[in-house]
Order: C-alpha cells, then structure tokens, then sequence
C-alpha cells in the first residue's frame, strides 16, 4: 500500500518525467516477477 502511495506522490509532483518513466517500469517489472512466483507457488501446491 506504501509502494501506491508512494507511486502516487510521484505522479502529483514529478520533478522528471524520465525518472518517473524509469521508476514505473521498475515497479512493473517487480510486479511481475512477483506474479510469476506466486504462479509458481499455486503450481506447486494446487488447492483442493
């Protein structure tokens, strides 16, 4: 929730719209390798 909020203030004053790029492409690539861990962690362990 702090990482939204944070994202936030960053769209509402940005100091440069380069680094603000950078910083959202990080966020997604984060986002994505937590997904993909957690889809692996479903695959090993299925719910019933």
């Amino acid at each position: 929730m702090s990482r939204l909020r944070h994202l936030l203030a960053l769209c509402l004053l940005p100091r440069d719209e380069r680094a603000l790029l950078q910083h959202l492409r990080h966020l997604a690539e984060a986002d994505r390798r937590f997904i993909l861990r957690a889809v692996a962690a479903l695959a090993q362990h299925p719910a019933a």
